[in-house]
């Protein structure tokens, strides 16, 4: 007897009848034949499984309905009555194959789709987990009624009001601090060792300096009256002709001192007095003293025991300011000097010869053309007039002898 053929699987429906639309469809198996399919590789417990139903014949075996290759229900029902005969045992041989088949692509259908679902739902899963994004600044609503906005916005300007308090108490304090340590303290406060002098003759000492301006110690550099404390060195020291105080930081200052250079002496009352060339009297002294001008009365004029008497302040004035104003070489040739009533000054050299100086005018001029004059030896030296001065071999220049 002719075995009958194995009815060819039809392809596969897009979509099921008897599963839910949700369900995927089941995609076509593996081109090459007898290849294991992917949802036999992934799923070898299901397939085992129903090949162990498929040998023991169980009622797992029946076919699917509306499965691609099944044999009918007819069919199925015959097989499987006990009292079927052996001409329909071929036919249910034929049929247990197809079953078994029908059982493996439903185990492999139902395989494929545990597979896309798992695959789905793991794709959804990752896909699914992306972070929430939140408001950097979220605006936490602390209360709902009027009262307690009220309340919170009272307190929060309470609280702004006091830490601006705070900070401007801080700062005050600071400040305070601050003008102390520069104003108050000792941390630049004047020492008087910190006293230098410079510019002094020998005649000034560095301790006669500290002790004019002892009475600035402890005081802040910055306090310090420097122009005040420059007048109190010049009035204290009369050798002292300028002064200027200047700040050594932290704790000193600097006195530089211009002093006054003694050029004529006059006999007083108590004395020799030593004068600059403004006359101010810088000491004292008991005999004439040496290398200075002496200023003394015009012959014919009776001094008696009272030389000032002789010879006025003015005069006595215009006369160191004429010496004063000589240059080293031409002073070291003076040796003595005398002045009119009206302030007309006539220097006397150690040679004997005369200069008519004139008055207190042009005193620079007239000590620049003395010096040149120098150059030639003679008897009397005019310059009174100092953009016209003349030279004379003998006599006064109102002589006739007199050369230009």
């Amino acid at each position: 007897m002719r075995k009958p053929a194995r009815p060819r699987p039809e392809a596969p429906a897009t979509q099921r009848e008897d599963l839910p639309p949700a369900v995927p469809p089941v995609r076509g198996g593996s081109s090459r034949r007898g290849a294991p399919s992917a949802d036999r590789r992934r799923s070898p417990g299901l397939t085992e499984a129903a090949s162990g139903q498929q040998r023991r014949g169980g009622g797992s075996g029946a076919p699917v309905p509306g499965r691609a290759g099944s044999p009918p229900a007819a069919s199925g029902a015959a097989a499987s009555s006990p009292g079927s005969s052996p001409a329909s045992r071929p036919a249910r041989a034929s049929a247990v194959p197809a079953a078994s088949a029908g059982t493996a692509d439903a185990v492999r259908s139902s395989g494929s789709r545990d597979s896309a679902g798992a695959s789905g739902s793991t794709e959804l899963a990752v896909f699914s987990r992306r972070p929430v994004s939140e408001p950097r600044h979220e605006r936490t609503v602390v209360s709902t009624g009027l009262a307690d906005r009220l309340a919170e916005r009272r307190h929060a300007l309470a609280r702004l009001r006091l830490r601006q308090v705070a900070l401007f108490a801080a700062a005050v304090l600071a400040t305070a601090a601050v003008a102390w340590v520069l104003l108050a303290s000792p941390a630049v406060a004047l020492r008087g060792s910190a006293v230098t002098v410079t510019g002094s003759d020998g005649s000034v000492e560095d301790v006669q300096v500290r002790e004019v301006l002892a009475g600035y110690q402890g005081d802040s550099l910055l306090l310090l009256d420097t122009a005040e404390m420059s007048a109190a060195v010049e009035d204290s020291l009369v050798r002292v002709r300028t002064a200027e105080v200047t700040r050594s930081w932290p704790h000193g200052v600097e006195v530089a001192l211009e002093m006054r250079v003694p050029v004529a002496s006059y006999r007083g009352e108590d004395g020799y007095q030593v004068l600059d060339e403004e006359a101010v009297v810088l000491e004292t002294a008991d005999s004439v003293p040496e290398d200075l001008v002496s200023i003394v009365a015009q012959e014919g004029a009776d001094s008696g025991d009272s030389p000032q008497g002789a010879l006025s302040a003015q005069q006595v004035s215009a006369v160191t300011q004429a010496v004063g104003a000589l240059d080293p070489e031409v002073l070291a040739q003076v040796s003595s000097g005398t002045s009119t009533d009206n302030g007309q000054v006539t220097l006397v050299m150690e040679g004997g010869a005369t200069v008519v100086w004139g008055g207190s005018e042009d005193n620079d001029l007239k000590a620049r053309a003395l010096s040149v004059l120098m150059q030639t030896e003679a008897a009397v030296y005019d310059v009174s007039s100092p953009h016209n001065p003349t030279t004379s071999q003998s006599g006064l220049p109102e002589d006739s002898g007199a050369q230009r």
